[in-house]
């Protein structure tokens, strides 16, 4: 069998103008993290999906101690960026939490009550959930979480209405929650394109 010639292309045709960013994104990773609860964030954000008309964003995933963390899967992750880079970012995601009955470090939630404080947009995945309540940022809010966990979410520390929820959450609101399955992709692309 002989090899393929390729015709030579035309004209190359004229680079796309570059996509506009439409806002910052930090994800808020940390030692034990899911690499899927990650990846979804990372791949609505991260992506550039202007040629289908969504926006692009500045995506940077931040941790409490940079370095090297551990995934639920057996391998590592590398993390050049501490909580800092949630002062600047228009939305924050906490697509998880290692577990859900232990309080995340005090410096998390103080980084995730100042950027509420300055109006960033906030979503907790399943996990993140529990999270944000910590933080006191559900306080008189629907919320919901994995349906396995959702008994101990309703366990009262914080105000937050919490409760298993199914659909779509309002978009009129500066922080969400989701359950998990498909839900956390539905959540990410509603926050893109909201």
């Amino acid at each position: 069998m002989s090899p393929r010639t390729l015709k030579p292309r035309r004209k190359a045709a004229k680079p796309a103008r570059p996509a506009k960013q439409d806002g910052s994104v930090a994800v808020v990773a940390f030692d034990g993290i899911s690499p899927f609860h990650l990846s979804v964030p990372c791949m609505v954000f991260g992506n550039d999906f202007s040629g289908a008309d969504l926006p692009r964003f500045k995506l940077v995933v931040c941790t409490e101690k940079p370095g090297t963390l551990h995934t639920t899967s057996g391998f590592g992750i590398s993390v050049q960026k501490g909580l800092g880079a949630l002062a600047k970012a228009q939305t924050i995601v906490v697509p998880s939490w290692r577990d859900a009955m232990e309080r995340p470090p005090e410096a998390l939630l103080k980084a995730l009550q100042a950027a509420h404080q300055r109006g960033a947009r906030i979503v907790g995945l399943c996990l993140g959930a529990f999270v944000l309540a910590e933080a006191g940022l559900l306080d008189g809010r629907p919320a919901t979480t994995h349906w396995a966990l959702a008994g101990e979410f309703a366990t009262p520390c914080s105000t937050a209405d919490r409760r298993p929820r199914i659909g779509r959450w309002p978009a009129n609101l500066p922080r969400a929650t989701r359950r998990c399955g498909c839900g956390p992709m539905c959540c990410m692309w509603t926050t893109a394109t909201c």
